[in-house]
């Protein structure tokens, strides 16, 4: 269902995701979503296409944004919403794991990454996403794993380099710790985050000039 319709419907995003971002979302609200209604009505003046390509376009619209805003229950629900009307859509999958990760739901958000990497098995973001989900509920092993594949699909992943070094942090393998928090950094020199757990792995290793400096760093950046 996602051929020509939906290649169409990538055209008009940046146009239709501006108008709805700017004029009927206030910047102290903009997870706020008109009602669907509203916005199939508003769309089909200007894009002379049927209701249905319509819905399947704001759903998939709405699963992308609401999760973007981590907005829980409403972003699960537009995330169904999509997968209703295509239930091999790999991104809404993934969106669907972001959306139960950001009620807390770490299992069944497993499963729905699970689901799109099934789909799509060189999918980056998911892996990405399913390690940050291990991570939380603790399965440190197999989160470092996943965050592996990751970096083998997209090495120029800093946040996936960042979260690494976090895992092998709690794992007190702290010298690939300080590797990974390295590799962050190159990509993303700017990250106060990883500055300071860089910091963290230094004192640790008892190298506490080096650690001064990766704090000091981190605040300049904060």
């Amino acid at each position: 269902m996602w051929g020509s319709a939906w290649s169409r419907w990538l055209d008009h995003f940046r146009l239709t995701h501006l108008f709805f971002s700017e004029i009927f979302c206030p910047r102290n609200l903009r997870h706020w979503r008109p009602p669907l209604s509203l916005r199939i009505f508003f769309l089909s003046h200007f894009f002379p296409v049927r209701e249905e390509e319509l819905l399947s376009f704001l759903s998939v619209l709405d699963c992308f944004h609401l999760v973007a805003h981590h907005v829980g229950e409403e972003a699960l629900v537009a995330c169904d919403r999509a997968l209703a009307l295509d239930s091999n859509y790999v991104n809404a999958w993934n969106n669907r794991g972001s959306a139960l990760g950001n009620l807390g739901r770490y299992e069944e958000a497993l499963v729905a990454y699970d689901r799109a990497l099934t789909l799509d098995p060189n999918y980056v973001n998911a892996w990405y996403n399913k390690g940050n989900a291990l991570n939380k509920i603790g399965r440190h092993r197999e989160a470092l794993a996943v965050y592996d594949r990751a970096l083998a699909l997209n090495p120029n992943n800093a946040l996936a380099w960042y979260n690494k070094g976090n895992v092998l942090l709690k794992l007190e393998r702290y010298k690939e710790a300080l590797a990974a928090y390295d590799h962050a950094l190159a990509l993303n020199p700017n990250d106060a985050r990883a500055w300071n757990n860089k910091g963290v792995v230094l004192e640790i290793l008892r190298r506490y000039k080096e650690a001064q400096k990766a704090y000091d760093r981190a605040n300049q950046l904060t």
